[in-house]
């Protein structure tokens, strides 16, 4: 036997033995073997029950029969109170149907003492597999207790943890999935994220996927619209990491997906109302430039042409022409001023309603006659439709509102008709009462028919317009 092949390895070892010297001859083999022993024996039982419970050991070494005592005694007291200490029987004489029970009882060897020889390299095995017995446990027992804290951090999350293979269908998924989808967690399994998108939008991102995948990188911060419960539009942010195998190939990817939905739409309300704001600071500019343009315009002719109807050059013709333009102009004039008042009345809420029943007939005839002369100075036809209803019908409403309503609509028409006709009626159609007004004039382009009802609008803002604001 080689000496010193354990050199300075510390063993505390427990010796039950009645033999002093048998267990002189364990004593000397195992330091001739080079351990740094600290053993103990005892004969009884009692004592032996003793230290198991006071001190820690790393082996046993039990003779099999002792006074009123035996190995499988020793080893049912010793898998009790320190299972984990490997236990070693040694024996003149035991037959092979007691030594493997013994063994399966629990013992991790057994030495003849005809062959105490081989009582180092026993003692030496059973340490290293009670050692690697315990690092083994200790690892599993992390790994349960990570496994265990995984999961409750999965559990306990807010977020949606998925994993996918190299072809994008999901692999697992936690069960916050089922706040996002009417789908389970098992559900799941074998769908790809694409399936969740509209089809515009499972285009755009599987490009982006593609390209990720092409290259092994992460996935960052990738936003993406996804159709969730009941049909809604939902906004998830996806992170994800690539799985790799060792020969360097990509196996899918693990990640989360946060909600991110109602952040989404705040930004497009904060967006949307940033782009109305100045729009509104746009248009507000362009009110006021407009209506300083058609108040100083009919002023000015009110101004201009006021002084030369106080020259006595001109003939009396002259003067009457002048005199149409200065009261065409201050007609105007009057007109804005009204409509501007009209619309600080609307803004400001304080525009009142005085209901009264009337003769609907009788408004229009009254707005037709207003503005058959204009008409007829510009080769317009202006006519009255009635539809399918009398003369005589009645409504209730404000009167005045709704001649203030068709006359400027009828002078709307006027100003961008140049020819043709304009049509003034009402019907009933549809269960309803409808009033109108309609024109040969050019029209309004349809990218346009929904803004011109907005504040301060018109088709057209600038100044070399051709037609009055």
């Amino acid at each position: 036997m080689e000496n010193q092949i354990y050199q300075g390895i510390k063993l505390y070892a427990l010796s039950l033995e009645d033999s002093v010297r048998d267990y002189e001859i364990i004593c000397e083999l195992l330091i001739a073997a080079g351990y740094d022993l600290d053993i103990s024996r005892v004969e009884k039982e009692k004592d032996f029950e003793s230290l198991l419970q006071k001190n820690p050991y790393d082996i046993i070494i039990s003779d099999f029969k002792l006074p009123g005592f035996d190995a499988f005694g020793a080893l049912r007291m010793a898998r009790k109170i320190c299972p984990d200490v490997p236990f070693i029987c040694v024996s003149g004489s035991i037959g092979d149907e007691l030594a493997v029970e013994l063994l399966k009882k629990g013992a991790v060897d057994y030495i003849l003492k005809d062959r105490m020889e081989k009582l180092p390299s026993a003692v030496q095995r059973a340490i290293e597999e009670a050692n690697e017995k315990n690092n083994r446990e200790k690892a599993e027992k992390a790994l349960k207790e990570s496994e265990e804290r995984l999961r409750d951090i999965i559990f306990s999350s807010a977020d949606w943890v998925w994993e996918v293979d190299e072809n994008g269908r999901y692999t697992y998924s936690s069960e916050r999935n089922m706040d996002l989808f009417d789908v389970s967690a098992d559900g799941m399994i074998g769908k790809t994220p694409f399936d969740f998108m509209p089809a515009d939008e499972a285009e755009r991102v599987g490009a982006i996927f593609s390209e990720i995948v092409a290259n092994k990188k992460p996935i960052k911060d990738l936003e993406n619209w996804n159709i969730g419960k009941n049909g809604e539009l939902i906004c998830l942010l996806t992170n994800g990491l690539p799985i790799i195998d060792q020969e360097g190939q990509l196996k899918g990817y693990r990640g989360i997906d946060k909600n991110i939905t109602e952040r989404k739409l705040a930004e497009q309300e904060l967006i949307k109302a940033k782009e109305n704001a100045e729009a509104s600071d746009r248009l507000k500019t362009s009110f006021m430039n407009n209506i300083s343009h058609e108040i100083r315009t009919p002023l000015n002719g009110i101004l201009g042409f006021g002084k030369i109807l106080m020259e006595p050059d001109f003939t009396a013709e002259e003067k009457e022409e002048y005199f149409k333009i200065f009261n065409n102009s201050s007609v105007r004039l009057l007109n804005t001023i009204n409509n501007i008042m009209d619309i600080s009345l609307l803004n400001s809420g304080n525009q009142t309603v005085d209901l009264k029943e009337f003769q609907l007939y009788n408004l229009i005839k009254n707005v037709y006659g207003k503005f058959k002369i204009s008409c007829e100075e510009k080769n317009l036809d202006l006519s009255i439709e009635k539809g399918n209803i009398e003369n005589g019908i009645r409504i209730c409403t404000d009167e005045n509102l709704i001649n203030k309503i068709l006359s400027n609509l009828i002078d709307n028409a006027i100003k961008f008709t140049t020819s043709g006709g304009i049509a003034i009626g009402y019907e009933i159609k549809e269960n309803e009462l409808r009033v109108f007004v309609k024109d040969s004039g050019i029209g309004i382009s349809a990218e346009n028919r929904n803004q011109i009802f907005d504040n301060f609008m018109q088709e057209d803002n600038t100044f070399t317009r051709k037609y009055q604001g």
